[in-house]
């Protein structure tokens, strides 16, 4: 699977179980990137794609049930106890600090990902947005 998963500077990914910010410039992204795959993704997430026609998976457990090759979109789970099923991550980094008390604190580099592609834009509520692309090495995203 590869996870896509938005951070601010600290790594933090919500505070008191709300995300911290949501960008429609960064969705719009996530959706170009997905190409016409399905997204796997819990019920909180799901009203962020409102706006398009994309295939959505929603299941309150939906890293235990996305297959090989699935893009699952996370806010508010851990990923690391699914790190043997991970074949890439999507990071998308704010360039600004929110509160937060959830972290990202996945081993990116001693789990054998390594970073391949970043990109930046200008989002609509913030001023610049890191996309970077890791990938599990013997891994294509």
């Amino acid at each position: 699977m590869h996870i896509i998963i938005c951070t601010d500077q600290r790594q933090g990914l919500s505070f008191n179980q709300r995300r911290q910010s949501r960008d429609k410039k960064l969705i719009a992204d996530v959706v170009q990137t997905l190409s016409g795959k399905p997204l796997w993704l819990e019920a909180y997430s799901a009203s962020l794609f409102d706006a398009y026609h994309i295939a959505l998976h929603i299941h309150p457990q939906f890293l235990n049930q996305a297959p090989a090759g699935a893009y699952c979109f996370v806010e508010r789970q851990n990923v690391l106890p699914f790190a043997a099923n991970i074949e890439g991550f999507i990071i998308y980094r704010w360039n600004r600090l929110y509160p937060a008390d959830l972290f990202f604190d996945f081993p990116l580099r001693q789990q054998g990902f390594s970073l391949v592609r970043t990109e930046q834009f200008r989002g609509f509520s913030h001023p610049q947005i890191n996309k970077e692309i890791y990938i599990r090495q013997n891994s294509d995203i």
